[in-house]
């Protein structure tokens, strides 16, 4: 018996990632068997893999009772992502291979896997150390830090393979009804740069309001509160994008 997490990538209608247990999320523990064709030579080792993610697609099913794409492929060396959350909110968050065998041509994997249903509400976290910069000044910066960083997202000061960009701008409004407090609107653009291509992936605006007595509080607290849901929107829409390619 041996656990797995290498030389295989999922690219299933629903999948998931190896991340510590989160709140809000249901588990079951199914068993499952998964077949591939084997293959003569250097491709017949693949056939292990193929099997394991049949087996894993298999599992989803049998936990969350949903029928997913059988799309998958293996690529060489690179970790397995059990990458996309989509309809049945679930992932495969751990499995053990039980045993392995072959049978009429076929590879058998069988596998005891630990499926996680998302729950009713909770946001779909981003794929594993997904790295992000934020190129903002003052409170909309911390706004959308604090954002990303709750999300799951890891916010790094140089490199990061998407830019965070924030452009703020804020108003002060005098009402009597609110007197002797002073309301700050604020206003914080929000695009997301794919930083290999330049491109933007993501964009949106969202304003807030907040009162204080001094005009200069009111405006950086409106700001800040209008980064901090301008970058939820922002993170929650990255993530739908990366599970989804």
């Amino acid at each position: 018996m041996s656990a797995r997490g290498g030389g295989l990538a999922l690219l299933l209608a629903v999948a998931g990632c190896a991340t510590a247990p989160m709140s809000g999320v249901e588990r079951r523990t199914v068993e499952a068997e998964g077949w591939a064709a084997e293959e003569p030579g250097p491709a017949s080792r693949s056939a292990g893999d193929r099997a394991l993610a049949d087996a894993l697609k298999r599992a989803v099913e049998k936990a969350l009772g949903v029928k997913l794409a059988a799309s998958t492929r293996v690529e060489a060396a690179v970790a397995v992502r059990r990458r996309v959350w989509a309809d049945a909110r679930g992932r495969v968050e751990s499995w053990t291979v039980l045993g392995e065998r072959s049978e009429g041509g076929l590879r058998v994997v069988r596998v005891r896997a630990v499926v996680a249903r998302l729950a009713d509400g909770e946001e779909i976290p981003p794929p594993d150390d997904t790295k992000v910069r934020i190129e903002a000044v003052g409170p909309a910066e911390e706004g959308l830090r604090r954002s990303f960083g709750a999300s799951g997202f890891t916010v790094v000061e140089k490199g990061g393979e998407f830019i965070v960009r924030g452009v703020a701008s804020s108003e002060l409004l005098r009402d009597a009804r609110t007197a002797p407090f002073i309301s700050g609107r604020g206003r914080v653009s929000v695009s997301i740069v794919d930083a290999a291509t330049g491109g933007v992936v993501w964009a949106q605006s969202r304003e807030a309001g907040e009162l204080d007595l001094d005009p200069l509080t009111a405006s950086a607290r409106a700001v800040a509160s209008a980064g901090e849901l301008g970058g939820r929107d922002a993170a929650s829409g990255l993530s739908s994008i990366l599970w989804n390619r």
